[in-house]
């Protein structure tokens, strides 16, 4: 019994949390990345726009970032159907995350976008903008990496000894704070998700504010602690 559980983690959890890692970090280097090379070709005038487009062009090549912009997720793809067992809100919360970060790359890693965004806003203003994205994304990775944590503990803290029991893990009361958070979260990501393609700045910084408040509050928060505490 022991070992069919072990097997979701080591076939699902585990590679699902590698990941989240890697696509969040990947995302918010690549983002840093294109600060650097906007300032540098443009304030700095140092190769101008036609670096500038070739710099946009080599970051969205990288092997991480074409893996999320095409939606072939294929760090974890093969995993999404373990998420199952421990309730949609998971299963939902990374994949839709995932989509996001995608969408967040196709957007900004172009030369047109950059251009537009740049004709309507001071580079200052382009590189505040850029850098608030990325912190989002890095905050919806921590908070994901650690609720795939705590998890784990969860469940072998729980020691299940018949293997139906864990199998309806995601009905029991003591499951529902967990999901009960993921579903906020889903909230305000999908409505973050909606302003981003807003052309009015004040229904995206009213969003991203949101969203960032809610991850700062709650990233260190584990929805599973008191349960875990009481095993």
């Amino acid at each position: 019994m022991h070992e069919r559980i072990q097997a979701y983690f080591e076939e699902g959890i585990i590679p699902i949390e590698a990941a989240v890692s890697e696509y969040g970090t990947s995302s918010v280097f690549a983002l840093a990345d294109l600060r650097i090379w906007v300032a540098r070709c443009l304030r700095f005038e140092r190769g101008g726009p036609k670096l500038l487009e070739a710099k946009i062009e080599e970051i969205s090549k990288r092997p991480a970032i074409t893996d999320l912009t095409t939606h072939n997720f294929s760090l974890a793809m093969k995993w999404f159907p373990t998420l199952h067992k421990f309730g949609m809100p998971l299963y939902n919360s990374v994949k839709r995350t995932f989509q996001l970060y995608s969408n967040i790359l196709s957007d900004q890693l172009t030369y047109e976008h950059v251009q537009r965004q740049l004709s309507a806003s001071s580079i200052d203003e382009f590189m505040a903008g850029s850098a608030a994205v990325a912190e989002i994304v890095r905050r919806t990775q921590v908070y994901l990496e650690r609720r795939l944590e705590n998890l784990r503990d969860y469940v072998w803290q729980r020691d299940y000894e018949e293997y139906h029991d864990f199998s309806e893990i995601s009905k029991e009361q003591s499951f529902e704070a967990f999901t009960s958070e993921l579903n906020q979260y889903l909230k305000h990501l999908n409505e973050w998700s909606k302003a981003l393609t807003s052309k009015k700045s004040e229904d995206r910084e009213r969003a991203s504010g949101t969203l960032s408040y809610w991850l700062s509050k709650n990233i260190d928060h584990n929805p599973l602690r008191q349960i875990i505490a009481e095993l």
